[in-house]
C-alpha cells in the first residue's frame, strides 16, 4: 500500500485478495491466513503478509492446481488492484534460502545529493529495469517513507503521579504495536503469542 495508508485501507485490500482465492481458487486452497502490520520489506500499517494453504495433491488438478499455475493466475488478477502492490510467490524449497533466481542491486548516494534525489534515482532505475523483457517482478525491497509520530513524555509529571516510565513505554508498545506473551506449540511448529491493543493487528480468514 502507499506510504501513510491506514490499517483499515490495508485490510480492505487483504479482504479483496481473500475473496479472490476463495472464489477463483476454491478447488485448490484449504485456507488463507493474513497478518497486517508486517511484511518482507518492513513493518507498518500499510503492509500485510498472507499464507495460502493448498489442498492435498490428490484433490487438485495435476496441471491447473500446481503452485506455479495458481501463482501465475493470481499475479494477473492482483495486477488489476491499483491501490496496492500485491506479490504472489512460492516459499523456498529449503527454509532460509530464496524462492527466486534473481539478483539484488544497491544504489548509493556518493555525491551527497540527499534523500529525495536518491529516491528519485531509485524510481528511475526501477522503471528502466522494468522495461527490460528479460526481467520480471522488478521491485525495491524496503518500504517507502511514511509519516512518523513522536511522543514526548513529561517525566516530571509521571514521577509526581507515581507512574514509572517503563510502564508508560510498555503500555504504548502494547497499544500501538504488540508485546510478546509466550510460546505455544502447534501440530508442526512453535508459534509466538502476542498481546496487542484494541486495534486489530492481525486478521485470520476462514
Amino acid at each position: 500500500m502507499p506510504s501513510g495508508s491506514t490499517q483499515q485501507q490495508t485490510l480492505k485490500v487483504v479482504e479483496q485478495i481473500e475473496k479472490y482465492y476463495f472464489t477463483h481458487e476454491k478447488d485448490n486452497i484449504m485456507s488463507v491466513f493474513a497478518t497486517v502490520g508486517s511484511g518482507p520489506g518492513g513493518n507498518g500499517q500499510n503492509v500485510a503478509r498472507m499464507f495460502i494453504r493448498l489442498k492435498d495433491w490428490s484433490e487438485r488438478d495435476s496441471k491447473t492446481g500446481t503452485s506455479f499455475a495458481i501463482i501465475e493466475r493470481a499475479t494477473k488478477a492482483f495486477n488489476k488492484i491499483k491501490e496496492a502492490r500485491v506479490i504472489a510467490s512460492s516459499p523456498p524449497a529449503i527454509s532460509g534460502l530464496g524462492s527466486s533466481a534473481g539478483f539484488d542491486m544497491e544504489l548509493q548516494d556518493h555525491a551527497g545529493a540527499g534523500h529525495d534525489a536518491l529516491m528519485t534515482a531509485r524510481n528511475q532505475l526501477l522503471a528502466l529495469a522494468a522495461e527490460n523483457p528479460e526481467l520480471t517482478r522488478v521491485r525495491h525491497n524496503g518500504l517507502d517513507d511514511s509519516p512518523q509520530l513522536q511522543i514526548d513524555i513529561d517525566q516530571r509529571k509521571a514521577q509526581a503521579l507515581g507512574v514509572a516510565i517503563d510502564d508508560i513505554n510498555d503500555t504504548l508498545q502494547t497499544a500501538w504495536g504488540s508485546s510478546y506473551v509466550n510460546d505455544f506449540y502447534g501440530s508442526r511448529s512453535r508459534e509466538e503469542s502476542l498481546c496487542a491493543g484494541s486495534c486489530a493487528v492481525s486478521h485470520a480468514a476462514r
